[in-house]
């Protein structure tokens, strides 16, 4: 195997959903797909044996969901980068992934659109999600640890920093904000660093949530 190739794993017990998946990664450079599984065990002991880069698993399947899955993988911290796919958007179950450490979480009606974006972005230990997941599933959390709101130090923050906030609302990764601001991405991750310090923020997604819920003032 080439030193650069992308090795994927997919899971879906929807063997149509399956085989389109493989498709639109089939077709992708440096991407090899060690396996299709139909189910979470199968993918969990593929995990396991084979530890691909991606795993990009349906959040519904028979023995384990992948969520669960997900959650063995944290548990036993492999290395793997885990992507959810669903069909829901609902908030407890975005979060449930969260906290299982998954890096990416995409809606199947978007996969065409999202999947390669999505597997590229984790790659670089980024976070992704679908833009429009995470606009709807942010807006409506209500979730204890909700992040804080404009009153709490948004102000604090330098011109730049709100920039960087404001492409951080838009769902840009860091090497995005880079692109856009000409600056490097090492320099996008000390500005995001320094934000969530000034704002007391904690955790891996905290940042971008408190990014969409505050857009409008930014």
């Amino acid at each position: 195997m080439a030193d650069d190739e992308v090795r994927i794993i997919l899971a879906d017990d929807h063997p149509i959903f399956l085989k389109g998946l493989q498709d639109i990664l089939d077709g992708v450079e440096h991407f090899h797909i060690l396996a299709c599984c139909e189910d979470g065990e199968a993918a969990l002991a593929c995990i396991r044996e084979e530890r691909p880069d991606v795993a990009i698993l349906d959040v519904g399947m028979p023995k384990l969901t992948g969520l669960e899955v997900a959650a063995v993988a944290q548990h036993e911290d492999l290395p793997t980068r885990i992507i959810i796919l669903t069909i829901s958007d609902r908030v407890e179950v975005f979060n449930r992934a969260i906290d299982h450490g998954i890096a990416g979480y995409i809606l199947k009606d978007s996969a065409v659109v999202d999947l390669v974006r999505g597997v590229h972005t984790v790659l670089r230990g980024e976070y992704y999600f679908s833009p429009t997941l995470a606009v709807r599933t942010v807006l409506q959390d209500t979730h204890p640890d909700a992040p804080l709101t404009i009153s709490s130090g948004l102000n604090a923050l330098t011109p730049t920093e709100r920039k960087v906030l404001h492409f951080i609302s838009d769902n840009k990764t860091s090497a995005d904000i880079g692109e856009l601001m000409h600056i490097s991405t090492r320099t996008v991750e000390k500005h995001r660093s320094n934000i969530a310090e000034k704002l007391q923020l904690h955790g891996s997604y905290a940042l971008v949530r408190f990014a969409l819920q505050n857009r409008h003032f930014l």
